[in-house]
């Protein structure tokens, strides 16, 4: 697992740029598509279907939201002049579990295996100490995302959607890289629940259905795994946000 993870660190770049690529490569296939068979519906028996499987790739933001503690603004942190949160690539990959539950209504199960990395940023006062001290933690999780797909009239080969859920979200990160975000001093926990909303778009071809989709994510869980050591006393409250865009083969 650690190994695994040292892997997925080192090819993040890559995979940014193949996210990128396949979303424009599809963007102009649609394109093409809808340009060479106007009058041509591709997977229309698809659409009666009550139960259909895909998979999903993703890549992400992930930022915290604190909520600082009175114990900032004493001595303790005199030489802090201001804490700010990053905001670090990470990235999915999963499967799909669709219900069609009305003509314009889906219902969508979605695990995936994701990595999220987390940043604080420390700017300090100090002279023998760096002006600036990153406080990192990484997390490895499986996650369950249930949510709701509101879907408009189909149009040729294309359709919009909204979507609405939950997600939970159970930590699975190694004992080694635990004790390594904790050595960097920011103890959280990776076990979070989130309120999802995205939007995107269905384009039918020929053998499948490709849906890019935006998502952002709201944490609705403390995930502040301890306020003993220095730097966790500075907070009341950590919670998280994920900004995703996420590529469903269906």
């Amino acid at each position: 697992m650690e190994i695994f993870n040292l892997w997925c660190k080192r090819n993040l770049r890559g995979f940014q740029v193949t996210l990128l690529l396949l979303l424009s490569m599809f963007a102009y296939s649609a394109h093409g598509q809808e340009t060479v068979n106007m009058n041509q519906e591709n997977l229309s028996y698809g659409e009666t279907r009550f139960i259909s499987f895909g998979f999903l790739l993703g890549g992400h933001t992930s930022s915290l939201r604190p909520k600082f503690s009175e114990e900032f603004t004493k001595a303790a942190f005199s030489d802090t002049i201001n804490i700010t949160t990053g905001s670090p690539f990470g990235f999915s990959i999963g499967f799909l579990t669709n219900f069609k539950v009305a003509q314009y209504l889906d219902i969508r199960l979605m695990p995936k295996v994701a990595f999220y990395d987390y940043k604080l940023s420390f700017q300090t006062t100090t002279p023998n100490d760096e002006a600036v001290k990153d406080a990192l933690a990484d997390f490895t999780t499986v996650d369950v995302p249930i949510s709701f797909k509101y879907k408009s009239m189909r149009r040729g080969n294309h359709r919009m959607f909204i979507t609405g859920g939950v997600t939970q979200i159970i930590d699975v990160t190694g004992k080694k890289q635990k004790e390594e975000n904790s050595e960097n001093g920011l103890r959280l926990n990776g076990n979070n629940t989130t309120a999802d909303i995205g939007f995107g778009a269905d384009f039918f071809f020929p053998l499948f259905k490709f849906s890019p989709e935006i998502r952002y994510s709201y944490g609705l869980t403390d995930i502040m795994d301890s306020r003993n050591n220095n730097l966790s006393r500075a907070f009341d409250r950590m919670g998280s946000q994920v900004i995703g865009i996420y590529l469903v083969f269906n």
